[in-house]
């Protein structure tokens, strides 16, 4: 079994060690505290658990404290001092990172096609209303017909340009399609296009076999620079609704199941914050295939 991953110490003595167990990382969890208490440490610490397994984390930064974990620490003689208290003898160390933004200015650019994230995410980023997103979706049926990419917000809007001059003609293949509703949509989309959603629909689109790597043994930490993402509250949500849900599938598509019973995929909160909700989606490392790189957390 993996050695379980020291999380907490309160004292020198072995009762005071609280450990998370690997084949137990799949369960509820919640992480809360007053500023300063130490939730975004708890959050690093399991990160790195886990990247000392072998298992790769995706995580998002909303403040920018989390890339501590790629740099070694020491020489702090308080630090050093509650250590010399609590019986530890620390090993300091740095852990493998990927810095990924969409606004390309701190990281990798992460981009996705508008094909894609697909009608109904889309409909959710824009707000739309039953009858609206009834038109995005034969719009999308349209398009999937005659072999149309959909790659950014420009080819989007071009396909609504048309899809309302020829409105009657498609309402008699695909059914009712408004003016009123195609409208709404152009309208949507200029905002989106506002907030910086030009920069997140485009190619090269991410390949999320990047995601799923390690170095020398570590798992590579997956950072997602959200501090200026989240200022735009919807595409943020939608964009990480989409991203973790490929990146599930991707991990279902890698893992080779020996026993149904070993183990199971969930996708379950696990932390919160009082300035920011972060969600942890895990996967317990027992009983993998050796030629199967481990899947296993999300931090958001």
């Amino acid at each position: 079994m993996t050695e379980p991953i020291l999380v907490a110490k309160k004292d020198a003595t072995p009762n005071g060690e609280f450990y998370l167990l690997p084949q137990m990382s799949n369960r509820h969890g919640v992480i809360t505290g007053a500023t300063g208490t130490g939730k975004t440490v708890t959050l690093q610490r399991l990160a790195e658990g886990f990247s000392s397994r072998g298992v790769p984390v995706f995580m998002a930064d909303i403040k920018g404290d989390l890339t501590g974990c790629t740099q070694a620490g020491g020489g702090n003689p308080k630090i050093d001092a509650r250590n010399t208290q609590l019986g530890i003898t620390p090993v300091f160390e740095g852990f493998p990172a990927t810095v990924w933004d969409v606004f390309g200015k701190q990281g990798h650019p992460l981009r996705a096609t508008v094909s894609e994230m697909g009608p109904l995410l889309i409909a959710r980023l824009l707000q739309l209303n039953d009858t609206q997103e009834g038109v995005l979706s034969i719009a999308f049926k349209y398009a999937d017909d005659n072999g149309l990419m959909l790659i950014d917000l420009k080819d989007l809007q071009s396909l609504m340009m048309h899809v309302g001059e020829n409105a009657d003609q498609l309402t008699l293949q695909y059914g009712n399609v408004s003016a009123a509703s195609v409208g709404a949509i152009q309208r949507g989309l200029l905002q989106i296009d506002e907030q910086g959603g030009d920069l997140l629909f485009g190619e090269p689109a991410v390949k999320l076999d990047d995601f799923m790597q390690s170095s020398g043994g570590k798992g590579v930490l997956n950072l997602l620079a959200a501090d200026q993402l989240i200022q735009a509250a919807k595409l943020y949500s939608t964009f990480l609704l989409w991203l973790l849900s490929e990146l599930l599938n991707l991990a279902r598509r890698r893992v080779i199941w020996k026993s149904l019973s070993s183990y199971s995929f969930l996708t379950r909160p696990i932390s919160f914050s009082p300035m920011h909700r972060r969600l942890w989606w895990t996967r317990s490392n027992r009983s993998f295939d050796l030629s199967v790189p481990r899947v296993s957390a999300f931090i958001l």
